[in-house]
């Protein structure tokens, strides 16, 4: 398993080289914001009172990351279009995703509202929540990418990959070496017989917008 991917720095575009990716390839004319990210860079375009988020892809990531995440947005927009989801905006050639120095595009429509991560938590948001990942859950049923079958470090049908890390672990490699028997032996065969979807993995405070009058009414993820 190759960890290298994770080794890329975040992608170094600044607002007016964004201004022209936004003329070239989205035809749309706007103020370009940074707005923060981590392995990606994300920018704020204004333009004649519409708002979007483009987001460019980090070179170590897989290549079809963006275009996986542009096509469940389309199918969960379909399968329930009450789910509050930034809708994606193609290209002047019509493509979900695009191009530019070897980094994948991705844009969307800008969610308005806040970060769930600063505001208030209460009983109703973390209902609100639940209600989110359950509803997006149900969306995506069915819902197939060959990204999803990519090589990933998280993927528990691929933990014996990991073998290979091992070496670095000293006096502990023993030890993990046995839990990874362990697994193969016990758990490995009997989950890969189950059914699998593809899930919304990461609905943390910082990846949920929230409406600004209503902390408990989520804006969008």
């Amino acid at each position: 398993m190759d960890f290298s991917l994770y080794d890329h720095p975040s992608p170094d575009f600044e607002p007016a080289h964004v201004e022209l990716i936004m003329k070239e390839i989205y035809g749309i004319d706007g103020q370009v914001t940074r707005l923060p990210g981590d392995r990606d860079a994300n920018f704020l375009i204004e333009s004649d009172g519409h708002r979007f988020a483009l987001k460019v892809g980090n070179k170590g990531d897989h290549p079809e990351s963006l275009s996986a995440q542009a096509a469940a947005t389309s199918w969960v927009r379909n399968s329930n279009p009450d789910i509050p989801l930034a809708d994606v905006v193609p290209t002047t050639e019509g493509s979900n995703t695009g191009m530019r120095d070897g980094h994948r595009l991705l844009l969307t429509e800008y969610v308005a509202g806040t970060s769930m991560k600063v505001s208030p938590s209460s009983p109703g948001s973390r209902r609100a929540v639940a209600d989110l990942a359950a509803g997006l859950v149900n969306a995506l049923s069915g819902f197939r990418h060959p990204f999803l079958e990519r090589t990933f470090p998280w993927n528990l049908l691929q933990v014996d990959q990991l073998r290979g890390l091992v070496v670095n672990l000293g006096s502990h490699g023993a030890l993990v070496s046995s839990e990874l028997d362990r697994f193969e032996s016990r758990v490995a065969t009997p989950l890969s017989r189950l059914a699998r979807q593809a899930i919304h993995a990461d609905l943390n405070a910082a990846n949920v917008v929230v409406s600004t009058d209503d902390p408990e009414r989520i804006a969008g993820v």
